[in-house]
Parts: C-alpha cells; sequence; structure tokens
C-alpha cells in the first residue's frame, strides 16, 4: 500500500522510529514534517534521517485555550503520493488535518490517527467540553486510532469513539542502540558521577523542557526541604527552553545549592539518565520516564501523558506524588531518597524489564504494520 505519514515535526527521539517503520518494502511511504522556526523547548532533529520525507511550514495562532495550527501545502503534497492509508497525529487543533481528513474519506482512503490521549484544557471547564465534542467527530472518522497509553485509550473511549477503533500502542524509545553501547554509556556516566558528585550522594534528575508546563519550579521547590534535610542530596537539571531564565531565577531566589543547570543535552543524554539515582517529571512529559526506566532509575511522576500510568507502578518502578501538590510531590523524594540500596535497585531492574519487553520503538513499529495489514483487508475498513 501507498502510506502517508503526516506529522507537526520530528523530534531526536523519533528519527529511528521513521526509520524503521518506513523501511518495511510492503509499503510506499511518504513521511510529511512541518518546519519548526522557533524556540519551543522541544527540540527538532536536524540531521539526516533514512526516509523520504518532505517539508511544509507549520503556521500556529494562539485562540484563548486554543492553540490553532495549519500545515501550509499540506494536502497539495499528499495528493500527488495517492497514498492508500493516511496516518495523522491526534491533534484537532490542526485544520490542515481537518481538510486532510475529509479528502481521505471523500476518496475512499483509510485513515490512522496516532495520538497521546491527554488534552491541556481544564477538568470541567467550556474549552474540555468543546474540544471533546470535536474530538468524538474527528477521532471518530479515522478507521483505526492508536493511543500511548491504556488511560488515552479509556479517555477517548468515554468521549464517544467507538471503542471497536481504539488500541494501545505503548509510546516507546528505542533500545536497540541502547543496549549496543551499553557498556560504554555506563562507563561515561560513572565518570560523569565521579565528576559532578561526591561519594555517597543522592542524585535526583530532571530532563525535558523547561517550560510552565513541566512545573520544574515545583521540583525546586520541594528540593529546598529535601536539601534542608540531606547535604549530600544533588539535584540535576537537563533541558532548555522558553521558560529557562524565570526557573533559573527561581532557584536563585531560593538560594538553593547543590542544583546543576546543564543546559540542553541530546547527545549523551543517556550517561545522565545511567548517573542519576532517581528520575523526577514535575508535570507534563512521557518518554522521559522510559528513558530513565531503561537504564534502571525509579521514577517520581504526577498525572502527565498518560504514559504514567502504565509505567510509573506505586512502590515498584517508582513513586507517584498528587498533581501541583508541593507537599506531596516532598514526601515521595523523602521516601525515595530514604530507601535501602537494595530495594532501590530491585525498583530499577522492574523498571527496566517494562521498557526492553513492551514500551520501545520495536514494538509501536510492530504495531503500526500490523494495523496497516488489518486496514488491508476488507472486513477492517469499515467506517
Amino acid at each position: 500500500m501507498r502510506v502517508c505519514f503526516v506529522t507537526n515535526f520530528i523530534p531526536p527521539y523519533r528519527k529511528t522510529f521513521f526509520e524503521k517503520l518506513c523501511a518495511s518494502r510492503r509499503h510506499d511511504w511518504l513521511v510529511l514534517r512541518g518546519r519548526v522556526g522557533r524556540e519551543t523547548g522541544r527540540p527538532d532533529y536536524k540531521g539526516k534521517i533514512d526516509a523520504p520525507i518532505q517539508e511544509v511550514d507549520n503556521v500556529e495562532r494562539a485562540l484563548g485555550p486554543f492553540t490553532l495550527r495549519f500545515q501550509r501545502g499540506a494536502l497539495s503534497h499528499v495528493r500527488p503520493h495517492e497514498p492508500d492509508v493516511l496516518v495523522l497525529l491526534g491533534m484537532v487543533g490542526n485544520i490542515s488535518n481537518w481538510l486532510l481528513l475529509a479528502w481521505a474519506r471523500a476518496t475512499g482512503r483509510r485513515v490512522v490517527i496516532w495520538a497521546c490521549g491527554w488534552e491541556p484544557q481544564k477538568a470541567g471547564s467550556l474549552s474540555l467540553w468543546v474540544k471533546q465534542k470535536l474530538m468524538r467527530i474527528y477521532f471518530g472518522l479515522a478507521h483505526k486510532c492508536l493511543l500511548y497509553s491504556t488511560k488515552g485509550m479509556n479517555y477517548l473511549a468515554s468521549t464517544g469513539v467507538p471503542r471497536h477503533k481504539l488500541e494501545v500502542c505503548f509510546n516507546g524509545i528505542d533500545i536497540d542502540e541502547l543496549l549496543a553501547n551499553e557498556r560504554p554509556i555506563v562507563a561515561e556516566a560513572l565518570a560523569l558521577r565521579a565528576r559532578e558528585s561526591d561519594a555517597g550522594d543522592f542524585v535526583f534528575l530532571y530532563v525535558g523542557g523547561l517550560l510552565e508546563e513541566k512545573r520544574v519550579d515545583l521540583l525546586l521547590d520541594a528540593f529546598t526541604s529535601i536539601r534542608a534535610e540531606n547535604a549530600s542530596a544533588k539535584l540535576w537539571i537537563v533541558g532548555d527552553g522558553p521558560d529557562a531564565s524565570r526557573v533559573k531565577a527561581h532557584a536563585a531566589q531560593l538560594q538553593l545549592t547543590g542544583v546543576t543547570f546543564f543546559g540542553r543535552i541530546i547527545e549523551g543524554v543517556d550517561a545522565y539518565f545511567a548517573a542519576a539515582d532517581v528520575f523526577v517529571l514535575p508535570g507534563l512529559g512521557g518518554l522521559a520516564f522510559n528513558q530513565a526506566m531503561f537504564w534502571r532509575s525509579p521514577c517520581i511522576g504526577t498525572e502527565a501523558d498518560g504514559t504514567e500510568d502504565d509505567l510509573v507502578i506505586e512502590g515498584e518502578t517508582g513513586f507517584r506524588f498528587l498533581l501541583d501538590d508541593l507537599a506531596s510531590l516532598g514526601s515521595v523524594m523523602h521516601t525515595a531518597s530514604r530507601l535501602p540500596a537494595a530495594q532501590l535497585l530491585a525498583m530499577g531492574e522492574k523498571a527496566r524489564g517494562v521498557i526492553v519487553e513492551r514500551s520501545n520503538v520495536n514494538q509501536m513499529v510492530a504495531i503500526f504494520h500490523r494495523t496497516l495489514d488489518e486496514l488491508a483487508t476488507p472486513g477492517e475498513q469499515r467506517a
């Protein structure tokens, strides 16, 4: 079949996903990606990707609680490819996606929507009610919807999207290269640990964009009580973004010691995950859990992008805290820092198993290929 995959951009962690997905000789692929022209805190991969890619310009406009998006020329790029299947992201606010969806359905093509299943609008708000009505139509027009998590799948079903169209495709990272290079990465992590901390230190790690919704300010507030009790506690912050200056100013205002801002690190970031004792995601996000868990770091998280329910299991692979609750976050950080080394190691091993066995790019690609095979079967082409 001829398949066209439309995405707003390709972050570094998606490079090998697209390469492996498009490596299948059974299908003729086109990946249509948007160009990112400004700093968003989410880096766009600029290197070579071994996949058939074309680019279009992204346009974004804020409209109250919503962000409207459009990709100029998306339809004019897709139509000459004459796809049998169109893969779209679950971005209801992308107007060009609606145009592509309408065109695909009008011309008898099959549609797959790949989505997180999480929305930023406040629960119980009018804006979320409007969004959910649009979601029911948008996702309902697809032949198949692949969701990052069990929570995302259940959420979409609750909006009225037919259950038979929904399937979990656990969001994950590519582990092949990590497995092949595990020994030198661990050696680099040991050197990093020796360079940036003292023997006996307990290292908390955050990796991600410095954005308001990531709640790094909350993490800094919680770390003040950890540091007051334990002078050997350290906090490493890896990332950059529009909120960087405010976050650093907040740390300075708190007069925090034991905090290191490393800036954005893409190549070589695995050493930081491997060197840390515990990974903390204080706000939104998801894939950083996968990377930390692969390197045997138990995780601390709250309501993020929905994947946390499948990944961060209380007392087994990590700990959960109440959304935006400083006392709750501080409590679980204290609990983690006091764990016996053997228990922390056991949690790390269990976390690693979840990623190696289930939540990785190879499994994602396999589900995508199986979905395409199903759509090629007449019985699966129902509305």
